[in-house]
């Protein structure tokens, strides 16, 4: 189950957050709930002390805004205190907060324009206690700035041996007589409607070249991407670092109103609406953006218009990552533009390969990041597949199969790169049910220069019926990826040189038809979808060698209280190369409120129309059928058990009989144990996972999962792996990782050593460490390869001297 919160503005405009999920725990129906239903009871009294725990404040303070049309002027307040008795509480501006077991506390509150009086309560038990109250003012025309000037008059006598001494990238001309810097930040507010934001840094140069280049790049930008926090003395504050003028060059220039705007300086482009023709990079430029005022009945901006032009001086990266079970992963580069990555969870058809769904990941809370070293910690440790609501196992372990998928820029080393990389999107509602949408992008690199174009049209009835049509045509290779299944100590791509001088389109259809729309109160829904991929057709996450077609669908259906009803086809066709079907077919009965039984049967189908059909290759028909029952006791843990088996088969597919067992048990609030194991015709299969939450600074995990894993080649080999781990956050400048990772294979198997450090062991000095060591063993030959990575770093700092340095 999903809610959404949902707010009215007084003009009929609404914000919505992002769905989340909601665990429904049945109390059984005792005595002791029932008083607790009871206002004055004392249960109900110990019900409302347990809504203060940890575990229901875990979002406190995070915003999950996904539609926010209310327009919100005026500031924010922020209110922190410590010290506070136990048994008391704290009330701001008539709200009451959180206080922690140490008795500290933090609170926001967004306020108008004008004169406020901002009332701070600390009470005991009977409603007595102290009174704070701070008179503010917020005006609506208000203003900061802050500039810097520095002139030097020199002269200088030097032979020519001494020139020489100067070598070739010094920081200034020293024959130079007359040379200086000018620096400023300015941000103004106007009324409640315009804000103008400024800044400049000319560095220190000869003052005939202060302007000059003064919209490009910074050439020493790779310094300024050090974090002080990782390199430079912290001090002990509560003091936050925010980038009001974020930008990699000489100059910083926004001019907004409301939700439209204009800046020159770095930014982020998030064209994700067509599917076929997305573009998501962080960039270095000019970027402009204008919202209409009206909006949808849906929430929408009837009308957006989106472009930017930008000379990065990066690469577009993207590495594809399959969940290993772990929290540590390793991009393919290194040297990552500062704020530039976006992370995200996708989870993919194991049958299409299609993107089902994603989960956008939040920096510092979900994960963080190495700039320097290109390495990701997650906070939780992502499993290789996911549930797919679907019976019958096509391996050992079935399920979605999940990816890490990081999108960044980085330096490519010393080369020099002066590219421009130009696009836009605009889109418009004509009504509330019919959208037209564009999107382009090209980069002029020359030869290896690419653009990609796409447009879309929505017809919509509801939020559950509605088409949707999209088109799209590249121009060479417009996003290399890079893949890894083992968390980033090997990749796979695909040769740039195969999308060279490629042209190449694609489009799909989407259809979605919800029953309720015409029969009152129906809950079904049935789903179509085509895609089709022109041979060299190039997109972030799409890339064809070969012209590829899918298509399928899904269809829902609740039959009373009791009964359900889930099917699901799909169809992939290679050029030239792999076709496969399949087809399910699943039905469930609700005995009672804890027991449940299914079954459900399974068609697929394997044909290899490769000039060259590998000798391992399988091809035919194949027809399963499963049972499953499940108990879920509504509370700490539920189980299952299941049979499945083959009942029709063709060619030389192999029979996929297996039985198992498996369930999930929440031993506390802080650790949770799921495990499956099943053994069938294709091998034993199954899966432990555990995470525990040590403290508030510690996690803990251990995964383990077996499978006989099929690719796309059709050949079935068995896998293990398993991972444990530790993350632990010593204190505000200082954690510790480590990580074990044991895979073993038909052909090889290897242990492999992850850990790293960082620390600050005084206010001067910083030092961070990694190191990797691992041994990959062939089962056949007994062959090793022996895997070894390492890296320190340090960093001094003392007044104005700052000093780092890493290998």
């Amino acid at each position: 189950m999903q809610y959404l919160l949902r707010a009215y503005g007084r003009d009929g405009k609404f914000d919505d957050t992002r769905p989340l999920s909601l665990w429904m725990v049945h109390d059984g129906g005792s005595t002791a709930a029932q008083e607790a239903a009871e206002p004055g009871s004392q249960a109900a009294a110990v019900k409302h002390a347990e809504l203060k725990e940890p575990e229901l404040l875990a979002a406190y303070g995070e915003s999950t805004l996904s539609e926010q049309n209310i327009r919100v002027s005026g500031g924010t307040v922020t209110v922190r205190g410590g010290g506070i008795p136990p048994r008391h509480t704290v009330w701001v501006a008539g709200h009451e907060v959180p206080v922690d077991a140490r008795g500290n506390f933090v609170a926001q509150d967004v306020l108008p324009s004008g004169a406020h009086t901002v009332e701070v309560a600390v009470l005991d038990e009977e409603g007595n206690g102290t009174l704070y109250l701070r008179d503010l003012e917020f005006k609506p025309n208000d203003r900061f700035y802050v500039g810097m000037a520095d002139l030097t008059v020199s002269k200088s006598h030097t032979g020519s041996a001494e020139r020489l001494m100067q070598g070739a990238n010094a920081p200034y001309d020293y024959n130079a007589s007359v040379a200086g810097s000018l620096s400023f930040f300015v941000t103004r507010k106007f009324g409640d409607d315009w804000r103008v934001t400024a800044s400049a840094d000319t560095r220190e140069e000869p003052v005939k070249n202060l302007f000059s280049n003064f919209l490009n790049k910074a050439p020493d930008s790779l310094f300024r991407r050090i974090d002080p926090a990782y390199y430079y003395p912290t001090y002990g504050d509560d003091s936050i670092v925010q980038e009001l003028a974020p930008t990699l060059g000489k100059f910083y220039v926004q001019a907004e109103h409301h939700d439209d705007y204009g800046l020159w300086g770095n930014f982020r482009i998030n064209y994700l609406d067509n599917e076929l023709a997305q573009v998501d990079r962080g960039l270095y430029g000019g970027n402009v953006r204008w919202l209409s005022d009206t909006t949808t009945g849906f929430g929408e901006k009837r009308f957006a218009i989106d472009g930017f032009a930008a000379q990065p001086g990066t690469i577009a990266g993207r590495g594809e990552f399959r969940g290993t079970g772990g929290s540590l992963y390793f991009l393919h580069n290194q040297d990552i533009l500062t704020g530039s990555e976006r992370v995200r969870i996708e989870l993919r058809d194991k049958d299409s390969g299609l993107v089902t769904g994603t989960v956008d990941l939040r920096p510092s809370i979900d994960y963080e990041i190495d700039y320097m070293q290109g390495r990701i910690v997650l906070a939780e440790p992502l499993s290789s597949t996911a549930n797919d609501n679907l019976l019958v196992r096509t391996s050992g372990l079935s399920g979605q199969e999940a990816y890490l998928v990081a999108r960044y820029e980085y330096t490519p080393g010393f080369q020099d790169i002066r590219t421009w990389t130009t696009g836009g999107q605009g889109a418009a509602w004509l009504n509330d049910y019919i959208r037209f949408g564009v999107t382009t992008s090209s980069n002029d690199a020359g030869v290896g220069g690419s653009s990609l174009r796409g447009a879309d049209v929505t017809l919509r009835k509801s939020t559950d019926s509605w088409v949707k049509l999209q088109t799209g045509k590249s121009d060479g290779l417009v996003s290399g990826s890079f893949y890894s299944a083992d968390g980033g100590f090997g990749f796979t791509s695909y040769n740039p040189s195969s999308f060279a001088n490629a042209s190449a389109e694609a489009y799909r259809a989407d259809v979605s038809l919800g029953l309720g729309d015409l029969l009152s109160g129906n809950k079904g829904r049935l789903t179509c979808y085509t895609q089709h991929l022109d041979a060299g057709y190039s997109a972030p996450g799409l890339n064809a060698l070969t012209a590829t077609e899918y298509y399928g669908g899904t269809f829902k259906l609740p039959i009373g209280d009791r009964w359900s009803l889930n099917a699901k086809a799909d169809r992939k066709a290679q050029d030239r190369g792999l076709e496969t079907t399949a087809e399910e077919l699943d039905v469930a009965y609700k005995l009672s409120k804890n027991w449940r039984v299914s079954t459900g049967v399974r068609r697929d189908d394997r044909q290899d129309n490769s000039p060259a059909v590998p000798a391992t290759q399988q091809q035919g028909e194949r027809t399963d059928v499963v049972a499953q029952l499940g108990y879920g006791s509504l509370a700490t843990w539920r189980a299952y058990t299941f049979i499945q088996d083959t009942v029709s088969k063709s060619g030389d597919r192999d029979d996929n009989g297996r039985a198992g067992v498996g369930g999930s048990y929440r031993v506390t609030n802080k650790l949770q144990i799921e495990a499956e194991g099943s053994e069938g015709s294709l091998g034993p299969g199954g899966k432990l996972g555990t995470s525990y939450l040590a403290s508030d600074h510690t996690t803990l995990y251990l995964n383990y999962s077996l499978e006989n894993e099929r690719a796309d080649s059709g050949v079935f080999q068995r896998q293990g792996t398993l991972v444990s781990g530790m993350k632990q956050r010593l204190s505000d400048s200082s954690n510790v990782y480590v990580e074990e990772r044991y895979q073993d294979i038909d052909s090889a198997s290897g242990l492999t050593h992850a850990t790293g450090v960082t620390l600050a062991p005084d206010d001067r000095w910083n030092i961070g460490a990694n190191a990797e060591v691992g041994t990959l063993v062939d089962s056949q030959t007994d062959a090793q390869t022996k895997r070894k990575a390492g890296g320190i770093r340090v960093g001094y700092g003392r007044g104005r001297i700052q000093v780092s340095s890493g290998i």
